[in-house]
């Protein structure tokens, strides 16, 4: 019988920059050997003994230097399915907002850059990755009395 497990998380971050926000994309390196060059959110593992939450904390640091200062369960969950191990993975989603546009990324990516609302379809890859992003965006702009139920306390 086919497993559901949580075992990655994925995070978006946001910069509001002249009024609009931009959300990160990183761009995986060309030596990676699952997924090379292609863009995508903070993305990660979940150790043993970790929540979520701490996991995408956690990334986020390791992948690009941002400290998570607000942190918000984003309320779409991404999934897909992997027919090696017979598992289907459920990945919370999670955003944060950043004080600052700068990012120290670590040697699983080789570029970044901030995009406008606008480029999320023709960035991200993964479809699910694309819904994540655009309903972070909402919730920060257009759907924001979500903010205050989905803020992760730490």
């Amino acid at each position: 019988m086919t497993k559901n497990i949580v075992r990655c998380i994925d995070c978006h971050v946001a910069f509001k920059e002249d009024g609009d926000y931009k959300l990160l994309a990183l761009e995986t390196s060309r030596d990676k050997k699952i997924y090379p060059n292609i863009w995508q959110c903070v993305t990660g593992k979940i150790n043993a003994n970790e929540k979520p939450d701490e996991a995408a904390i956690r990334e986020l640091e390791e992948e690009t230097g941002i400290k998570s200062e607000t942190m918000y369960v984003i309320d779409e969950v991404s999934f897909y399915y992997e027919a090696a191990y017979d598992r289907m993975n459920i990945i919370p989603i999670f955003g944060v907002l950043a004080s600052s546009k700068k990012i120290r990324l670590s040697d699983e990516h080789q570029s970044y850059r901030w995009i406008k609302y606008n480029e999320i379809s023709n960035t991200f890859l993964w479809n699910k990755q694309k819904d994540g992003a655009v309903s972070f965006y909402n919730m920060l702009t257009e759907e924001k009395e979500k903010l205050n139920f989905c803020k992760v306390k730490y």
